[in-house]
């Protein structure tokens, strides 16, 4: 798992390596680190330090890549510069620099991608908390879509919008919402057979339902892993042992 930031890939260089540039701080760096690494003594060598030696020296190249290709694609003035704005113009940044006819590109077949936008716990005045937080999706999703299209990708992306527990369907004494089972989740994309609704929704929101806790938590009737299925197939696992050993609860 590769973690970059909004900003793009940060340099960890010290200001106390010798050398006239970052470049040259970095490469001081990696010397001294390929030299420690070569260290063989007793009392200063074992597994753990130079698997740490090695697995830092590895990081410092793995985001010199990043940096040098990210440096070679440019946002997209159709996305807004929000808070999830800007993770999801990165998100477009890395997949421009996987789909490039020429230049630096990131040698990938297939990418899973993920950016996270925190606020939807509204255990008070939820009216007020939610409606902010839908239009910022709403239009980062929009000016994504819109980059992807123009930049021809829209056809070879999925979005997937889930979140990691479900909420309350009826309000608590703060007009907020509490902790859930059942949800909903979002899947969206050029190739995807869209405007359809899968899974049961409630035929009433009554308390004594059968799929009602009694606190507005209702008891999903389609396993949160099905809809990941498709998007499982996609990325290449072909055959039912390998299915049920990634999605276990999928059938």
């Amino acid at each position: 798992v590769d973690i970059v930031t909004k900003r793009g890939t940060d340099p960890f260089i010290q200001s106390e390596i010798p050398g006239a540039s970052e470049k040259g701080r970095r490469t001081t760096l990696i010397d001294m680190m390929n030299r420690l690494n070569t260290q063989n003594k007793p009392d200063i060598s074992s597994f753990h330090s130079e698997l740490w030696s090695q697995s830092f020296i590895d990081s410092q190249t793995l985001t010199e890549e990043y940096r040098l290709v990210l440096d070679e694609v440019d946002g997209s003035p159709s996305i807004p510069d929000t808070k999830l704005g800007k993770k999801l113009d990165m998100i477009f940044r890395l997949i421009l620099s996987a789909n490039r006819e020429s230049g630096k590109r990131r040698s990938v077949n297939r990418d899973f991608l993920a950016v996270e936008m925190d606020g939807y716990d509204q255990h008070f005045s939820l009216k007020d908390g939610l409606n902010p937080l839908f239009s910022e999706l709403n239009d980062a999703l929009a000016g994504f879509r819109l980059a992807l299209i123009q930049a021809g990708l829209w056809d070879r992306v999925t979005i997937v919008l889930t979140s990691e527990f479900g909420r309350s369907i009826t309000p608590n004494a703060s007009g907020g919402i509490d902790h859930g089972w059942g949800g909903n989740s979002f899947i969206v994309g050029g190739a995807v057979r869209g405007k359809k609704i899968l899974g049961k929704h409630p035929d009433n929101y009554d308390l004594n339902d059968r799929y009602n806790t009694g606190q507005g938590a209702w008891i999903p009737t389609t396993s949160w892993e099905a809809m990941w299925y498709g998007i499982v197939q996609w990325a290449g696992v072909d055959n039912e042992d390998d299915m049920t050993y990634i999605l276990p609860n999928e059938k």
